[in-house]
């Protein structure tokens, strides 16, 4: 299953409270939700929780970890609304370019 494909609705719903738990800087929380998700075989590799990994361990000071799970995220699912909102995010933040990264970014 490649991991641009919609999650199902257990997997969807544990997603957003992913989302909500950055929003609401619950680190932890958010980290054992995503784990909940990429635990399961069929979703190991599944972008945007992937990224949304990395962002919330970034948030942990665990920036060499996030910066890995950001990447993976980027390969698996690049053209995720939460993907194209947080490169720009991370990019700044971590003060690269996109060759460093390894990512071609489709210009829009």
């Amino acid at each position: 299953m490649p991991s641009s494909d919609p999650l199902p609705p257990k997997e969807s719903a544990l997603f957003r409270k992913i989302l909500k738990c950055y929003e609401m800087k619950q680190y932890k929380n958010g980290l054992k939700l995503a784990k909940q998700i990429l635990s399961n075989p069929k979703f190991t590799e599944h972008g945007e929780t992937l990224a949304m990994k990395g962002l919330t361990l970034n948030c942990l000071g665990r920036k060499d970890e996030a910066y890995d799970h950001v990447r993976r995220g980027l390969r698996n699912d690049l053209k995720s609304h939460v993907m194209k909102s947080q490169l720009g995010i991370d990019l700044h933040e971590w003060n690269q370019n996109r060759e460093e990264i390894n990512v071609e970014v489709p210009v829009e």
